[in-house]
């Protein structure tokens, strides 16, 4: 098999496991597909440049919160209800995100500046 259909073939997108006690339950994050990281990063760059970056946390774990199989946890409806859940929980997603994604410290800082 060559290079390319190696990196082709590759199960580069693992899962994470992430403990929510408040909620009783195990969720998984996954590794971001590149367009999707691409996605996320529009999103924050417009939060950066308007000053405000609510839902920003909330748009990292609609793209990444998942079961054991890899299914998207959250629908585009959820967005309604979601935010209304324990910020612990939500944090404590969003971080196993950043984490699994390989965001940096300085992106962290970067996102939390604004």
């Amino acid at each position: 098999m060559d290079l390319r259909q190696r990196i082709k073939d590759a199960n580069d997108l693992p899962l994470t496991p992430v403990e929510c006690p408040t909620w009783d339950c195990t969720i998984y994050v996954r590794t971001m597909k590149g367009s999707e990281r691409d996605d996320f990063e529009h999103f924050a760059s417009k939060a950066t440049r308007k000053k405000d970056n609510r839902g920003l946390k909330l748009e990292l774990v609609m793209l990444t919160a998942c079961d054991e199989t890899g299914a998207l946890l959250f629908l585009p409806e959820d967005r309604e209800w979601l935010p209304t859940k324990s910020a612990v929980e939500l944090d404590r997603i969003a971080n196993a995100s950043l984490a699994a994604n390989g965001f940096s410290d300085k992106d962290v800082e970067q996102l939390e500046k604004n």
